[in-house]
């Protein structure tokens, strides 16, 4: 346990409010959560050890782990799984998740351990949860953070924190953490209160599954974690060493915790050989020490609810989410819209995919991505899908168009963005139709309209503040069958036809490598992976810049939930802990991971996680050694390659080294597009045979893509 021993006592910088030592930062009191009942509980009571001349004479000392408070919120929540990167300053929250029968699954960079709880959070539809450390620990989450953030993932991140005695004071890992990762998080709290852990809990789960989804974040400083036994010892108010170096003559100094009521030799008895015994010190404490730890007894300990910690006597489980519900008007509005239109385009973006319930205009209903997909199929109406909406209608469907998205919404006569962002990838609203109706509906006020305000970029006919998957099917049951004339969106699927038999085509075109050699070409790469991977039950993690991009264009996602990518930050490094968190939620499934090149460096070492967590993941590099969707447009643009070119490193074998298997295609020759694919079957037999495996395929550069930077 880190120490925090000071030589004079310093109040933290709090306030008193109502009672309790609350702090305030950015309109966010940490303290009990507002409209939160605790259930009754006995005051801790102060009653016990004589050996400080009756100056700690009164106080009753409990060793129970107060962090199973904590785990037993995350179990009541249905969390299966807990990310993190081991530190001293949450020790106790993971040994709760282990009692309680949760799995923690350590990883090798906090950053990682974020990336899995989001993509859990994304395919379970329960929020995800990583625990990190303090300081490093925290900020080291932050870009994960922000991408749940602009992905709209609900996780929730609990951070330690130095101990709030000694926070300003030079302690271990001390940073104001709660500046730093407020601005971006929906909110966050800093718990000062045993008491308050419980409801402060519920209510992180609450928010961060409510309205827009997104992170929240909570710290628990390491004197309020960590119990008033091991506190005082740190202190300095009490000896803390293992049962199997106690001797006869230290019996009679030894603590006896609350609720234990048996001797103290009893007691010593009952303990395992090297677990720690609290014994009275020979010397009195320091006053300040004193005085510190009654503070904290009666702040943070005070009312604390022990016994919740042996027995339920709290409600741990979740409060009512907030999710904003279609009205029967807006639906009836436009059910008029779609029955006049002749060439309607839906757009259905990840938001969409969203599992929820809602009490809409046909009451109570639960609804998620099966009940979307079955909608969307009765609307008949032609429906491009975005990111974590890929998938939506299996790998073909006449209503999923794949290609020319910009043409077809030229041509629509009513265009409907359900979870969709108008931002860069919309080309900030300038691609969208300027004289056709666009009716936009999103669980965000800001996402409706973003981008309408600036220089005429495009104008919403109708806006609708409400959750999108039960939007398409209020909207479809309300529709009675009727569908659009099939003739527009035989059109469009023409045209998606022809556009990928060009794409074909180019993959049997010859690709080079940066020496001239020739190397597999990367579109005949993708189309191997396509043609390996099970037609059903298997997820894609997208992970990387060109040839991840390459692949959107020709892979084609069997499920619902079966792709996953970052979302709007375009934040690469993602791949090792969604690959992870995916496999882990769902052991059944076949994982991909495809990685550049330059994005396997961010998180390859995860390959220690994948073996040690029986995560048979199979992870392709698309390896150009080149950060090639940057030297694309920076070459020639400044005639300069700086900082882009990479080495064809052998990616395989760092794999071997972290307990994988490694293997390597197209860098002695082997560029065929059927030597790609034996390789890729044989890494498919070992994953199932439950080994991590990395396939580092040697791929050459081609046209495919110019011109296709987005900022």
């Amino acid at each position: 346990m880190p120490t925090f021993r000071e030589s004079s006592l310093r109040s933290p910088k709090s306030v008193m409010t109502a009672g309790r030592r609350a702090t305030v930062l950015a309109g966010h009191v940490t303290g009990a959560a507002s409209g939160t009942q605790l259930a009754a509980q006995p005051t801790l009571s102060l009653n016990a050890s004589s050996i400080y001349h009756g100056l700690l004479g009164d106080l009753k000392l409990d060793s129970r782990n107060v962090g199973m408070l904590v785990a037993k919120v995350i179990a009541a929540h249905g969390v299966k799984h807990v990310f993190t990167l081991v530190g001293g300053h949450i020790s106790p929250l993971l040994v709760g998740c282990e009692k309680l029968g949760i799995k923690v699954a350590d990883v090798r960079h906090e950053v990682t351990a974020m990336f899995a709880a989001d993509a859990v959070a994304r395919l379970t539809g329960v929020p995800g949860v990583a625990l990190v450390t303090a300081g490093p620990g925290v900020t080291n989450t932050i870009t994960a953070v922000q991408n749940c953030a602009l992905a709209q993932s609900p996780v929730v991140l609990i951070g330690g924190a130095a101990p709030s005695l000694s926070q300003g004071r030079g302690a271990l890992q001390d940073i104001d953490q709660m500046s730093v990762i407020a601005p971006i998080v929906k909110k966050a709290w800093r718990v000062l209160a045993v008491r308050d852990f419980v409801p402060v809990m519920r209510e992180a789960f609450q928010l961060a599954a409510s309205g827009v989804p997104g992170p929240v974040f909570v710290e628990f400083p390491l004197d309020v974690l960590y119990g008033p036994m091991a506190v005082g010892s740190s202190l300095g108010l009490f000896d803390m060493q293992p049962k199997k170096k106690i001797k006869p003559e230290d019996i009679p100094r030894v603590i006896v915790p609350s609720p234990e009521t048996c001797s103290k030799k009893e007691w010593v008895e009952s303990r395992t050989v090297n677990e720690n015994i609290f014994t009275e010190v020979k010397n009195k404490p320091p006053f300040p020490m004193e005085t510190a730890f009654r503070f904290l007894i009666k702040t943070v300990y005070a009312d604390a609810p022990w016994e919740a910690i042996d027995k339920d006597t709290l409600d741990f489980g979740p409060l009512p989410l907030n999710v904003p519900a279609p009205t029967a008007a807006s639906v009836s509005q436009i059910v008029g819209m779609l029955k006049k239109a002749k060439r309607p385009l839906l757009l259905i973006g990840s938001q969409a995919m969203l599992t929820s319930e809602i009490t809409g205009p046909r009451g109570k209903k639960k609804a998620g991505p099966d009940e979307l997909a079955e909608a969307v199929r009765a609307l008949g109406v032609p429906s491009f899908l975005g990111g974590m909406a890929r998938g939506l209608f299996g790998e073909n469907h006449p209503m999923h168009i794949r290609q020319n998205r910009r043409e077809a919404m030229a041509k629509c006569d009513l265009l409907i963005m359900a979870g969709v962002v108008p931002d860069f990838r919309l080309d900030y609203g300038r691609s969208l139709p300027k004289k056709a109706p666009i009716v936009t509906i999103n669980r965000s006020e800001r996402d409706l309209t973003l981008n309408a305000d600036f220089a005429g970029m495009w104008k919403p006919t109708m806006t609708l503040q409400a959750d999108s998957c039960h939007f398409l099917v209020e909207l479809a049951a309300a529709m009675k069958g009727a569908t659009p004339a099939p003739e527009w969106a035989g059109e469009l699927k023409a045209a998606e036809v022809a556009k990928e038999a060009g794409n074909e085509a180019k993959g049997s075109e010859p690709a080079s490598g940066q020496s001239g050699q020739q190397l597999v070409n990367p579109i005949a790469a993708c189309y191997a992976i396509d043609k390996v991977m099970p037609k059903k039950d298997v997820i894609i993690v997208a992970d990387g810049g060109d040839f991840v991009a390459t692949a959107a264009y020709t892979l084609r996602p069997r499920e619902p939930l079966g792709w996953l990518d970052p979302g709007a930050f375009g934040t690469l490094g993602v791949g090792g802990g969604f690959a992870l968190g995916a496999k882990l939620a769902r052991p059944d499934k076949e994982v991909w991971l495809l990685w550049g090149d330059g994005s396997c460096g961010y998180s390859v070492a995860e390959f220690d996680s994948f073996t040690r967590h029986n995560a048979p993941v199979i992870a392709v590099v698309g390896n150009d050694a080149c950060w090639s969707q940057i030297e694309r447009d920076q070459v020639p643009m400044f005639g300069s390659s700086v900082a882009c070119p990479l080495a064809y490193t052998s990616y395989d074998k760092v794999a071997e080294g972290f307990g994988g298997k490694g293997f390597c295609v197209g860098a002695d020759g082997q560029y065929d597009a059927r030597q790609v694919e034996e390789v890729l079957r044989e890494a498919q037999s070992c994953a199932q045979q439950g080994a991590a495996v990395l396939v580092n395929i040697h791929i050459g550069k081609t046209d495919f893509r110019e011109g296709s930077i987005s900022v």
